[in-house]
């Protein structure tokens, strides 16, 4: 099982190292047989890719566009009136935060992916993160909090994440319109007040209050 999520990961520019997950180097059968080997852990340049590559613009924002022009009108009523909040906020920069209660079933995975994709589209970047693994390689280029901000395993009142001004996510973060943050009813409240704490020393408040958050999440 970690074998298979490890090469799943792997094609997402990721790996189970960055969640402090350690596996064998190789399967291997009763006899000894090795079965596959993983060879080396990816390099951290190459593990940032996908980061990097979201923060490149899109060469596709027409596509994108239309896309989202399409999916739009198939959403639900409640989907659309979250549909119009988030957008006009990210349209308008005016750094708006929504919580979505999106227990499974919902439909919301349809709506932050319209959403994503608009705001790539329109020339934007985006953070998707996901407090678990297994929801971060589901979401487009999407990585786990944890990851992502370098949030503190251990955590108080005054603690900040651990990336700094010349760091990849804090350039990306300079640019950034939306941050999506699945799985939110998951995390501690002290986590979310790092990762705003830190964006906000290290952009400064004013690029910190143009971008929209919009965290989902199931209390049940």
């Amino acid at each position: 099982m970690l074998l298979d999520n490890e090469i799943h990961m792997r094609a997402r520019n990721s790996c189970l190292q960055d969640h402090k997950i350690l596996i064998p180097a190789a399967r291997v059968e009763d006899d000894g047989k090795a079965l596959e080997v993983l060879g080396e852990a990816p390099s951290l340049a190459r593990r940032a890719g996908g980061q990097a590559f979201a923060q490149q613009p899109p060469g596709n924002r027409n596509e994108l566009l239309a896309a989202v022009a399409h999916r739009v009108p198939t959403l639900q009523p409640d989907h659309a009136v979250v549909w119009d909040a988030v957008s006009e906020s990210i349209d308008g920069s005016t750094g708006n935060f929504f919580f979505l209660y999106a227990p499974g079933g919902a439909g919301s995975t349809c709506l932050t992916e319209t959403l994503l994709s608009f705001t790539r589209g329109s020339g934007h970047i985006w953070l998707a993160v996901a407090c678990g693994a297994l929801a971060a390689t589901l979401m487009p280029l999407g990585r786990t909090a944890h990851s992502s901000f370098k949030i503190p395993i251990e955590i108080n009142q005054m603690s900040f994440c651990g990336f700094t001004q010349s760091t990849t996510i804090a350039k990306m973060l300079k640019q950034t319109k939306l941050i999506d943050w699945e799985e939110a009813s998951m995390a501690h409240r002290l986590g979310f007040e790092a990762v705003d704490r830190s964006i906000v020393n290290v952009i400064g408040p004013e690029a910190a209050s143009k971008i929209t958050w919009l965290e989902c999440g199931d209390f049940r």
